[in-house]
């Protein structure tokens, strides 16, 4: 919800990734307490997001552009709604909705049906 309402321009990972262009982004199946402080945090610093739908969850429901990987800065901070900071970023560009489509997720990139992606695509 974050990156999709423009609050989150960039994401933390742990080491350097290659992954460039469009990817989908995968809605949590939970909405639980680590999820509800995070927007309670994004909320207090003038975040105006909505509490997630029960149809939202564990969905693919937006797609963004990842333009670069490098090493965190300080002011990073700024712009991660709220993540824990760690070594390296992805900066994000270009945030667009999609239907709301389910489909299990992952904590790490992961492929899609071609046909599911081009349908997804075309909707964004």
């Amino acid at each position: 919800m974050a990156i999709l309402a423009g609050y989150q321009r960039v994401t933390f990972r742990t080491g350097a990734v290659r992954l460039r262009g469009e990817v989908l982004l995968h809605a949590s199946s939970r909405f639980g307490p680590v999820e509800r402080d995070r927007l309670f945090r994004l909320r207090e610093a003038g975040a105006i997001l909505p509490d997630p739908t029960p149809d939202q969850l564990g969905t693919i429901c937006a797609v963004v552009e990842i333009v670069d990987c490098r090493r965190s800065e300080p002011l990073d901070r700024a712009v991660a709604a709220e993540e824990p900071m760690r070594s390296h970023c992805l900066l994000l560009a270009n945030p667009r909705a999609l239907p709301p489509i389910a489909h299990p997720g992952h904590l790490y990139p992961f492929d899609v049906d071609e046909d599911m992606l081009s349908r997804l695509l075309a909707s964004a």
